[in-house]
């Protein structure tokens, strides 16, 4: 009776198996570990066991029921062995966790999955580095609700499997540091998934299929680090909130319409990325922190169209985003923290963004070289202005307006403000020297050009005459309007202390166009560098009607007559001389004259006394320049 009870139990435990097939993996155990070289130590946790293994060995195989890893010598010595495990009921080989120590890298193969169905594989072959899965059926794993670190730093996984993974939630660094992994197969499935960070970070993925990420609400680190990852597929993660680091440091070379519209946090999304990166648009309304979003995307030619309306941190958003020359608009209406965030671009021309609530503008737009246009020009709040176009150079008319508007809407006091080389006009002397009241530390290029008055004369044309300017062909700009309809042209002339404008000689330099708005004009005089200017000596007597001979010396006293030009006598007795000179602004040039005892002369108005009848007298002149310029108009300027 007892002998037919046994067959009939050996029976019931065949059938019950007869279906299930056994989880087989390969081992060698001479590789480095924590058992010897001739045995290998299986890993089980504190769950409940119950299963048959069979070493692979010739050994007869055995039942376990205890959860204490097991230690098996092999028979046979060093070497490779093929281990089967199966289950005596379901979950009753629940796990086996290498969590990067113990015998992780003598396992070299998982050959088969079988039926065993898995219930925890937090950390199961975490810094196995040797193993492969070569196995081809698919895993049952419907009881495990998370995947940490379940496969990490495996760098001999060539391929993500196409799995599903029906109940997974948390695929954390699942298979973060898996550098030989180069694909992910078609059919990987998470449907539940919520939290993906670090779950394929520093592996080198190609490509990202569009895997439904609708249910995942971090992605944090998700990507990051994969320096081969080109063509990123998915569509839509549209509840996700966090997605710092997400594709730092990747090769991606596009992100089209993708859903990403509950994003919180976005820093260093995108950090490092050495592709040309096209976005069509990020939709993010919700996203209160971009700083770094962008930073060192070295060969991102434009940035995205980003709505982001809520966002306070533009913290090094774009710094050193060096092959970025385009900007679209952007509503930074909340923006507070703009430190660095442009700088290192190689934008010239920067759009109107709303900075109404910035601080923090240091080094916003350093290094930039020449911004020729910058629309924003009101910066009412900021208190740190420290490196604002360090090493660099905003264009003067805007700078003048940047001026002008802090000292009539910002009321902080004690800030620094860095313009690099940047210049400003006229108008904007007052508006600088208020800041610099205020305690302002202001470094800039100073001033860079005049205004003209608006007085003129009976043809319209408004003269200014600047300071001393020594040098040929300088560029001199001059910010004006005149009434639509009217067009006008520039003049250039040298002038002399003491000379009235009609003796002035003109020369035209370009024609303008006539506008209504603020314009910034800069004639390059090139037509004057091949000419000579003209030295005017104007030589007044004391007593109208007394002779005065005049000669011109070069420092020496009998001077040939064709170095001047005598020009007669006008209605005040004065006596005119004309000579060429080429080098104004450094010489001094003498005139002599001979005189009646006793006489006052003034030589451009400065009175000289000289004595002595029918005497030489030498009068040293030195030669003092002011440029002058007349804009001729058809009208009257403004």
């Amino acid at each position: 009776m007892v002998k037919k009870m046994y067959k009939l139990f050996l029976m019931l435990l065949i059938t019950a198996n007869v279906f299930s097939t056994p989880f087989t993996f390969t081992v060698k155990t001479n590789n480095p570990g924590t058992s010897n070289s001739d045995q290998f130590t299986l890993p089980t946790l504190t769950y409940s066991y119950d299963y048959n293994i069979n070493w692979g060995d010739g050994s007869d195989a055995e039942r376990i029921t205890s959860n204490v890893p097991q230690t098996h010598t092999f028979i046979g010595g060093a070497g490779t062995y093929t281990i089967s495990i199966e289950q005596n009921a379901a979950l009753k080989f629940p796990t086996m966790r290498f969590n990067n120590g113990g015998d992780r890298l003598k396992l070299i193969d998982i050959t088969q999955w079988g039926t065993n169905s898995w219930y925890d594989l937090n950390r199961s072959f975490y810094g196995c580095a040797n193993m492969v899965i070569s196995a081809t059926d698919q895993p049952i794993f419907n009881n495990p609700t998370t995947l940490n670190n379940t496969f990490t730093d495996c760098k001999s996984l060539t391929k993500i499997h196409g799995y599903s993974y029906p109940n997974v939630l948390d695929i954390y660094q699942t298979w973060s540091g898996d550098s030989g992994i180069t694909t992910i197969d078609a059919g990987l499935s998470l449907p539940k998934v919520r939290n993906i960070g670090k779950g394929f970070e520093y592996t080198r993925i190609t490509e990202m299929p569009n895997i439904p990420f609708d249910s995942v609400r971090i992605g944090y680190y998700a990507w990051r680090g994969c320096k081969n990852l080109v063509k990123f597929r998915v569509t839509s993660m549209p509840r996700c909130t966090t997605f710092l680091e997400a594709w730092y440091g990747t090769a991606v070379d596009s992100f089209h319409t993708m859903n990403i519209s509950s994003a919180i946090t976005f820093s260093s999304a995108f950090s490092f990325c050495s592709t040309t990166v096209y976005y069509d648009s990020l939709y993010l309304p919700n996203v209160k922190d971009l700083r770094y979003a962008f930073r060192c995307n070295f060969i991102l030619p434009k940035n995205p169209g980003i709505y982001a309306p809520a966002c306070t941190s533009y913290h090094e958003t774009f710094v050193e985003c060096r092959s970025l020359t385009r900007f679209h608009p952007i509503n930074i209406s909340n923006g507070k923290l703009f430190a660095w965030c442009w700088n290192h671009t190689s934008i010239d021309s920067f759009p109107e963004l709303d900075f109404s609530n910035a601080t923090d503008m240091q080094y916003t737009f350093g290094l930039m070289g020449t911004i020729s246009h910058m629309e924003s020009k009101n910066f009412p709040k900021a208190n740190n202005m420290t490196g604002f176009f360090y090493q660099g150079t905003c264009a003067t008319s805007d700078y003048s307006d940047i001026l002008i508007n802090l000292a009539a809407n910002n009321t902080n006091n004690s800030v620094v403000l860095g313009g690099g080389s940047s210049k400003y006009y006229y108008p904007a002397i007052s508006s600088r020297a208020n800041l610099v009241s205020r305690s302002w530390t202001i470094t800039d290029g100073g001033v860079d050009a005049y205004y003209l008055s608006n007085t003129h004369d009976a043809h319209g044309a408004i003269t200014y005459l600047t300071d001393s300017i020594a040098g040929y062909g300088e560029t001199i700009r001059i910010y004006f309007t005149v009434d639509a309809g009217y067009v006008g042209s520039w003049n250039y002339g040298s002038y002399i202390t003491g000379i009235d404008s009609n003796d002035v000689v003109m020369y035209t330099d370009s024609a303008i166009t006539a506008s209504t708005q603020l314009i910034p004009i800069t004639p390059i005089i090139t037509s004057i560098k091949s000419q000579t200017r003209r030295d005017y000596y104007r030589l007044n007597c004391a007593r109208p009607g007394d002779v005065v001979t005049i000669k011109l010396s070069t420092d020496i006293v009998d001077s040939s007559a064709s170095s001047a030009v005598y020009l007669g006598r006008d209605t005040t007795g004065a006596m005119q001389i004309t000579r060429w000179f080429n080098n104004p602004g450094s010489d001094t040039d003498s005139v002599w004259c001979v005189v009646p005892t006793p006489a006052t002369l003034n030589v451009n108005y400065r009175p000289i006394v000289v004595s002595g009848s029918g005497m030489y007298s030498e009068v040293r002149v030195p030669v003092t320049w002011r440029e002058q310029w007349i804009l001729n108009v058809k009208g009257w300027v403004r």
